[in-house]
């Protein structure tokens, strides 16, 4: 039993963490030690770039998919609210947008919730300290991050062949519609010249992806393709129009086509 008690999960930089929390401690001193409490379930999943499905798959979690829904729906909305825009970094970013990715593939609700309580009600007037409303087009990195984790989670949908969940993964607006069967189409040459699409971490470096405004509020965006030779010749090329919305509540990347 002894042994067993002194099983715990991994905990990267604990010490590091520990310490940064007893200085924050000294300045608040309502904050106690207990509060510190670092979220390695959501830690593992994106360390991992798990979906939703895989993790509840791979820890028989069938029963309390629920729980698990709330809890990184948690994770996301507490790092929107409480770390300060100037401090958030490109990994941090990643982060957010890669949960809000993987929360409303499984329940956009939960999203949707969350940030109407974050916007003022309709028609009221936003008072000295009301913070003035999220616009995605004149935040770079927040923007890249959220098209790199729709682009992410679309590549790996296709490199699994789960053709039928990669439509719910893009924008369907004014480019054409895209069903299974024309992502089955448009992948079909790939597939034939290299046998598989990967989706490795290399498959996910933040170069790979390319975000490049055409016209005010309106991005060409391309996600390179990895195959096993190394080519990079293929990619997703896509649009994402911000004209209509500040931040739209569901997918940003209308797809163009994929090919050379």
């Amino acid at each position: 039993m002894r042994e067993l008690e002194a099983v715990v999960h991994p905990q990267p930089e604990a010490e590091f963490l520990a310490a940064t929390f007893r200085v924050f401690a000294e300045a608040h001193p309502w904050v106690g030690a207990a509060d510190l409490r670092p979220k390695s379930i959501a830690r593992e999943i994106f360390e991992g770039y798990l979906g939703f499905v895989d993790y509840v798959r791979e820890y028989s979690l069938a029963r309390s998919e629920g729980v698990l829904l709330r809890y990184l729906g948690q994770v996301h909305h507490t790092l929107v609210q409480t770390v300060p825009e100037e401090a958030k970094t490109d990994e941090v970013h990643d982060v957010v947008a890669y949960l809000r990715t993987l929360v409303r593939e499984v329940d956009s609700s939960l999203v949707s919730a969350w940030e109407e309580l974050l916007a003022p009600p309709s028609g009221a007037a936003p008072g000295p300290s009301a913070r003035p409303p999220f616009d995605l087009a004149q935040q770079p990195r927040a923007l890249a991050a959220r098209v790199r984790a729709e682009l992410h989670a679309l590549v790996r949908a296709l490199s699994r062949g789960e053709l039928e969940e990669a439509p719910r993964l893009v924008a369907q607006g004014a480019l054409g519609a895209w069903d299974s069967e024309r992502f089955r189409a448009a992948l079909a040459p790939f597939l034939e010249e290299y046998g598989e699409l990967r989706f490795t971490p290399d498959a996910r470096q933040a170069r790979l992806t390319q975000l490049r405004p055409v016209e005010p509020r309106v991005f060409d965006v391309a996600q390179v393709l990895v195959d096993p030779q190394g080519d990079l010749l293929w990619a997703i090329h896509g649009r994402v129009d911000l004209r209509g919305e500040l931040d739209p509540e569901g997918p940003l990347v209308e797809v163009v086509r994929i090919g050379s």
